[in-house]
């Protein structure tokens, strides 16, 4: 996300806390586009992200106390294993291939 500073009070507002920016306030600002084919068009489609600063680092330390965490993840409670099921090739029957942990993301075999 780009860091900018508002020129003028802006009509839009921070996208988790909803907090508007007025003339000289710092707000992160992040624009997604994409394109594609429909079959007869091409179609373009944007989305406009924006943060206050206070929601902006507050992602980032999550993302980093995560990445931490998963690191050290024990997988100790049962509650948090999945199995995940898929289809035996050439046949219509599902049967168990690994358990994943729910917190970490990691794979049993």
């Amino acid at each position: 996300m780009k860091r900018m500073i508002a020129k003028r009070k802006l009509k839009r507002s921070c996208e988790c806390c909803n907090r508007g920016f007025a003339k000289g306030d710092v707000f992160y600002h992040e624009r997604k586009v994409w394109t594609f084919f429909d079959g007869k068009n091409d179609v373009v489609m944007g989305s406009d992200h924006t943060k206050c600063p206070r929601c902006h680092y507050k992602e980032q330390e999550s993302a980093k106390r995560y990445s931490v965490f998963r690191e050290n993840c024990q997988h100790d409670k049962r509650e948090f294993i999945e199995e995940v099921w898929d289809y035996i090739p050439g046949e219509a029957v599902m049967e168990p291939q690994y358990d994943v942990c729910r917190l970490c993301g990691k794979e049993f075999w």
